[in-house]
């Protein structure tokens, strides 16, 4: 069989891209609610447009295949850096050794540039590594799970304080820039946390069921720091987090006390994945996380035409920041 591969145009493909997310996809929230989802993820994201990628059959003219890459900013040593996060990679099943699948990420790669994205980081299921290897990515370093088990007959130990009120929130508001302004400097690689950013990746496609628990300084109201999470059957699952003190205490005081609200609701785990410095994961050691076996690659594909200082600061793990919210989209 061949194929050819060719740029989604939205209006044009839009029911062959539901097919092919319908019967390769798994989950509610594809099923029913695909064609929002869509217009969430190509038309909203204050970054720019979703790219896709069809792979077509040429016999047939069937699209049986899809690839997309969605844009955010990374902050890398004060520069602002467009990276594209590869999402939604299918193939039907009839075809998946015949080259497609080769031929999607190919064109991803070859075109990652033109589109606008200087590099492209993501977390493969393990069926892709070959795949991904072919056309040019490489390890950035491993994603570790960390769990925390709430015991409703333990009290987490929470210093009494007058610093800080908590909020639940479904919104990012103004006081998110301001943090986002003045905190993060903190970091040498992170991801652009701004309000109309965490808007639209948590809370534009409401079926995902994000929200935002938050510490605020008593005293001026000023945003200490904050968690997106999601609620599960038993836990509560953290998709990413910052806070004005990333360095000192700011973290102990956000995770204990959101894991104090989260015993209160009557959560009996919560749970994070991370990529990034040591520090921070020493740090939830010592708040009785437990690191899982549940360990994710993330890989990356730099343009030969990135500069050499850009290329060696993608993948420098130890001055990196990474939660799993920035490396899916569910």
């Amino acid at each position: 069989m061949s194929y050819q591969v060719v740029p989604l145009q939205l209006d044009e493909h839009r029911d062959a891209l539901l097919r092919l997310w319908r019967r390769n996809f798994k989950g509610m929230w594809m099923d029913d609610c695909a064609d929002r989802r869509a217009s969430w993820l190509y038309e909203e994201n204050p970054f720019g447009p979703t790219r896709t990628w069809l792979a077509v059959e040429t016999r047939t003219d069937e699209a049986i295949g899809c690839s997309s890459v969605f844009p955010t900013h990374r902050y890398i040593r004060g520069r602002v850096v467009r990276v594209g996060i590869p999402i939604d990679f299918a193939v039907e099943p009839r075809h998946r050794t015949a080259g497609a699948a080769l031929a999607l990420q190919g064109a991803l790669t070859r075109e990652s540039r033109r589109a606008g994205f200087e590099c492209l980081i993501g977390k493969p299921n393990r069926k892709a590594f070959p795949i991904l290897n072919q056309v040019g990515y490489r390890p950035i370093g491993q994603s570790t799970e960390w769990v925390k088990v709430l015991e409703p007959s333990e009290k987490i130990d929470v210093r009494p304080t007058t610093w800080y009120t908590e909020e639940i929130l479904n919104s990012a508001d103004e006081r998110f820039d301001e943090l986002w302004k003045t905190a993060s400097t903190q970091c040498q690689n992170v991801g652009e946390k701004t309000a109309v950013y965490l808007n639209w990746r948590y809370f534009g496609f409401t079926e995902m069921g994000y929200h935002l628990y938050c510490l605020v300084h008593r005293e001026d109201q000023r945003l200490a720091g904050y968690i997106v999470y999601s609620r599960m059957e038993t836990g509560a699952f953290i998709a990413e987090l910052f806070s004005d003190d990333l360095i000192g205490g700011g973290v102990e005081e956000l995770l204990l006390r959101f894991a104090c609200c989260m015993q209160m609701d009557g959560r009996e785990w919560i749970a994070l994945s991370y990529l990034g410095a040591p520090s921070l994961a020493d740090r939830v050691t010592q708040l009785g996380f437990a690191r899982r076996n549940r360990l994710h690659t993330l890989l990356a594909y730099v343009d030969a035409e990135c500069d050499a200082d850009l290329r060696d600061q993608i993948f420098d793990v130890g001055n990196s920041l990474v939660f799993g919210g920035e490396m899916d989209l569910f």
